[in-house]
């Protein structure tokens, strides 16, 4: 079972436009690929047709059962368990992405073509209480997130996506609308956007600001690379506390993976980053750091100092305190 027509049609009306005899410039994303019939789009899930493009059939590649924790979520509804799902494609091609097999990859017609009323069967036999699209771009999948949302809505089920946030000002305006939560990718400077990404990161800063002035839930996610430098790190918490200080900031650590062989970012730098970050903002999270003994994922409520929340790996004790930093 696939999306329905009616949201196959929303493709030929807003999101495509003629430049050509039988040629389409794409308007989902700021790469606006043009596409003759047949062609697809960098992002593999959008393909020229008669008429416009159309995004391909919606194809699940990974399901599981996973803690909000995991997207990384750490202000809304703690202990959420989520059904997690992803497809096929990504607008972007980062060196180190550790999902590459389904990010850079077209979907394939032996994976499991799912609508939103198939998934919200599936949360609902396994005791899930969120959904959450995640693994792969999720935006490039516009019509599946706006159907996937009208199930979770009339269900009363929150709806959760974590995004590189790399999406055109209208078709972000109603994915900011139709999801309850979401975790955005900043990947470093304009010169990191281009070496990994081969685009600019003016977008998403644009992104980020209208999803914070959006009735959604943000929280961000940062690489830090072996070679990085603090530079690349000073301005933007800067930025971004000018829109909220209080916006939880998610500092990951890069491992080999897909093209990038390069050394682990060391403790040493990822620290000194978080330091960088925490001199403006007043949730900075570590992960993957080694030891057993690590506080860098607790969360500590920055107005009365309490330690409200503990996490073992994905594992929470929560002693929440009643200034109301977090969504329970």
């Amino acid at each position: 079972m696939g999306l329905s027509e009616s949201a196959y049609e929303l493709t030929t009306t807003r999101l495509s436009r003629p430049i050509g005899k039988e040629k389409y410039e794409c308007l989902l994303c700021p790469l606006r690929c043009r596409l003759k019939n047949g062609d697809r789009g960098r992002c593999k899930a959008r393909v020229g047709i008669n008429g416009g493009i159309s995004p391909v059939m919606f194809e699940t590649s990974s399901i599981a059962i996973e803690p909000i924790e995991k997207k990384p979520l750490f202000h809304y509804k703690p202990g959420l368990k989520t059904l997690s799902f992803g497809s096929f494609g990504c607008n972007f091609d980062c060196d180190y992405c550790q999902n590459f097999s389904v990010s850079q990859s077209p979907p394939r017609h032996s994976s499991h073509k799912l609508a939103g009323d198939d998934l919200m069967v599936l949360l609902k036999e396994h005791g899930a209480e969120a959904m959450c699209f995640t693994y792969n771009e999720p935006t490039i999948y516009y019509e599946a997130v706006m159907e996937i949302s009208e199930s979770c809505r009339s269900e009363d089920i929150p709806f959760i996506i974590k995004t590189n946030g790399y999406c055109e000002t209208e078709p972000w305006a109603d994915i900011c609308g139709a999801v309850d939560a979401m975790n955005i990718d900043w990947k470093g400077s304009d010169a990191r956007y281009r070496s990994i990404a081969k685009t600019d990161g003016h977008t998403v800063i644009k992104r980020i600001e209208e999803a914070v002035a959006s009735s959604s839930h943000v929280e961000i996610s940062i690489p830090v690379y072996s070679d990085s430098f603090l530079d690349e790190y000073h301005d933007f918490p800067k930025w971004l506390s000018s829109l909220d200080p209080a916006i939880p900031v998610h500092l990951l650590r890069i491992v080999p993976a897909y093209k990038n062989m390069a050394q682990i970012t060391s403790d040493k730098l990822i620290k000194k980053v978080a330091d960088t970050m925490m001199d403006h903002l007043h949730y900075v999270y570590v992960h993957g750091l080694y030891g057993t003994d690590d506080k860098s994922r607790n969360t500590t409520c920055h107005l009365c100092g309490m330690e409200i929340i503990k996490r073992d790996y994905l594992s929470i004790t929560n002693n929440n305190c009643d200034c109301g930093i977090i969504e329970l």
